[in-house]
């Protein structure tokens, strides 16, 4: 999958989940980060969950391929989303994001759950936390886990991490990474390029998403090769 297809081949603003296709099971939050202006992050899905933008420069730049996170102050928060899965119910996080790179011994969010509770991160330039430099990975109550996966800058990747309750699973680019059994507790504020106000990242970020199960291989690796089917749209490979 090329990040000129995760530009090009968007829904327009507005655009609405069909929720009674396959992959579309299960999904609690929808957000396509392709508003051109306001500060308003929509959620596709009928649960309403949208979010609020703060540090942003309005309009937000980049229709495509998502808004821009400085990695200084920008961050959209959507708060204590009542659809989203709590404690160590079952749950998928997703993200499309175009890296770039830190140079420091940071630890930087795509998005986080609460109080670090659930968090797909990525390392700076230097191994932060057990996560090696540049690497990508995730933390749940306690534990960073490197998926041994690292981040290029200004290449684009599908980073998913799964949670059956049980053991969690991560899959970057529709590949199985790690397994790790964890004890989750979700919970409050669903802030998408930082942890609450801190561990900002720089990137952009093109889409994310929840649901309330976890996803299993052949789901992932079909959104990977088709992002916005859940939209009713096909992605031309």
């Amino acid at each position: 999958m090329s990040g000129e297809q995760v530009l090009y081949n968007r829904p327009l603003p507005g655009a609405r989940v069909n929720m009674a296709h396959p992959l579309a099971q299960g999904l609690v939050g929808c957000w396509l980060l392709n508003e051109q202006d306001g500060l308003r992050a929509m959620d596709s899905t009928p649960y309403g969950n949208h979010g609020r933008l703060t540090g942003f420069i309005s309009p937000i730049p980049g229709r495509f391929g998502g808004p821009y996170f400085d990695g200084t102050d920008d961050r959209i928060v959507i708060t204590s989303p009542p659809s989203l899965p709590l404690g160590a119910a079952p749950c998928t996080y997703e993200v499309w994001f175009q890296a770039q790179r830190q140079p420091a011994a940071t630890l930087e969010r795509f998005l986080s759950r609460g109080a670090s509770a659930f968090d797909l991160e990525q390392a700076g330039d230097a191994a932060i936390g057990g996560i090696a430099a540049n690497n990508l990975g995730f933390y749940v109550v306690g534990s960073h886990v490197d998926v041994s996966e690292t981040a290029v800058a200004n290449t684009w990747y599908h980073f998913v991490v799964t949670y059956d309750g049980i053991t969690a699973r991560s899959y970057v680019n529709a590949v199985a990474k790690t397994t790790q059994v964890v004890t989750a507790n979700q919970s409050g504020d669903l802030v998408i390029g930082a942890t609450g106000s801190v561990s900002y990242i720089e990137s952009r970020i093109a889409l994310v998403r929840a649901w309330s199960k976890a996803l299993v291989q052949s789901e992932i690796t079909a959104l990977y090769l088709s992002p916005y089917a859940p939209m009713g749209m096909k992605m031309f490979l």
